[in-house]
């Protein structure tokens, strides 16, 4: 599954701007044809299966992207298994026959007699990348019902969100400035970083490298933190809606944010 998932990607992402970094979550399984993707069988990692007919043309286009966005590939699910997902919510739709693409999303068309028109509405796009009014992480079927365009209502068919497949792009910017954030904030979740910082401070004249692990590993025990890219960091990425507020509320809502509430302050802030 890993191999594909990975084949699959690098064809979605063969234009991928250099420097970009990909992210992609193991617990799913995407049906991602080589050249297409099958809007076919997206089977999510709770074991929902979910089913369209047609098959669309999807190479994303990067050209004129800004190269600071973060993209999230997303796909629709039924609301019982958005629930259990990272959720995004976009201004427009009109059906969840495409299967989709980051931080935001573009749709088909249900008519299965009409492939035309279907190729037509996505190439008329130029892209398959929008911006997302709001993301949400985990939000119950009450809350999505609450909120403007969260929901996907089609004729006679469940209700369907778009939500986070795993699949996570950097773009260039956007990873050289993860990348700082790695050497230097967040230094403390990562092994070079951990090994860095106790080398600073331990002047160790232990010589077995065993003994040295151990240590090692009880110090990062002690000092590490567990940072969740699907929470932690995606929630700090502005949106529609946030780039509205001031930064003082808009922080405050994060720092408040239900999801966020298992790492330290400090962290938080320097996300």
């Amino acid at each position: 599954p890993t191999y594909l998932l990975i084949d699959s990607l690098s064809k979605v992402c063969k234009n991928l701007p250099k420097g970009s970094v990909v992210v992609a979550a193991s617990d799913v399984l995407l049906s991602l044809h080589p050249s297409t993707i099958e809007t076919g069988t997206t089977i999510m990692d709770d074991g929902d299966i979910d089913n369209h007919d047609d098959s669309l043309e999807l190479c994303l286009d990067f050209e004129n992207q800004n190269e600071n966005l973060v993209l999230g590939l997303a796909v629709p699910a039924p609301l019982h298994t958005a629930k259990n997902h990272g959720v995004f919510v976009l201004e427009q739709h009109t059906s969840t026959n495409s299967i989709t693409r980051s931080n935001d999303n573009n749709n088909g068309d249900d008519d299965d007699d009409d492939d035309d028109k279907i190729t037509k509405t996505w190439n008329e796009q130029n892209s398959f990348i929008k911006t997302i009014d709001l993301f949400l992480q985990k939000p119950s079927i009450d809350t999505m019902k609450n909120i403007p365009n969260c929901v996907l209502k089609e004729q006679q068919k469940q209700e369907k969100a778009w939500i986070d497949t795993g699949v996570i792009i950097f773009l260039p910017k956007a990873a050289k400035a993860l990348r700082t954030m790695i050497d230097s904030d967040l230094n403390i979740c990562t092994k070079t970083g951990l090994e860095t910082l106790y080398n600073k401070n331990n002047v160790s004249n232990v010589k077995s490298d065993n003994v040295y692990r151990s240590k090692i590993k009880e110090f990062a025990k002690n000092t590490s933190a567990k940072i969740e890219l699907y929470s932690h960091l995606l929630l700090a990425l502005k949106t529609k809606q946030s780039k509205v507020l001031d930064y003082e509320t808009r922080f405050k809502e994060y720092l408040s944010n239900s999801s966020n509430q298992d790492l330290d302050v400090q962290l938080l802030t320097s996300i």
